[in-house]
């Protein structure tokens, strides 16, 4: 089972790879729109006096989202272990994605280093994180119900 899941959490991740590159435009578009300027911000002046240009900081933080990505992705077999509670499968989940999240906030500049910035970040995260494991919830459950409907239609053999 765990040579199944390892390699299943490898494809996963290898798919989840690209839709880090797509939360990269998406967080700098939303970083953008908040400025209220007009126009785009591909990444922080504090990441690109880091990295030394804005080329090199546009690099590293496509690395490093498509990263986020692809450790979301590998995460996901999580949801195939049986013999743990849904419980136990979200709260690490979570963890992990949040972990994640912040580290690469923090490395891109995102969020400032400091508590109140951090405390804003994990509720906004945690917010989103509530909605779509809700959506997610439900949407699998209706899935399920028709499945059930379809089994007691059929005739008994």
């Amino acid at each position: 089972m765990r040579g199944i899941l390892g390699r299943e959490a490898l494809r996963r991740g290898l798919i989840g790879l690209p839709w880090g590159v797509v939360i990269n435009i998406v967080i700098t578009l939303a970083i953008s729109a908040a400025a209220g300027t007009g126009s785009y911000y591909a990444v922080t002046p504090a990441l690109a006096s880091l990295t030394g240009s804005e080329v090199g900081a546009m690099a590293l933080q496509t690395l490093l989202c498509a990263l986020l990505g692809m450790i979301g992705g590998m995460l996901s077999v999580i949801w195939q272990i049986e013999r743990w509670s849904l419980l136990r499968q979200t709260a690490v989940f979570f963890a992990a994605c949040l972990g994640a999240m912040m580290i690469v906030e923090l490395l891109c500049g995102w969020i400032e280093p400091s508590w109140t910035a951090i405390g804003r970040a994990v509720a906004i995260f945690s917010a989103l994180f509530v909605i779509q494991w809700f959506v997610l919830f439900f949407w699998y459950r209706r899935g399920v119900s028709k499945l059930n409907e379809k089994l007691r239609e059929q005739p008994k053999q």
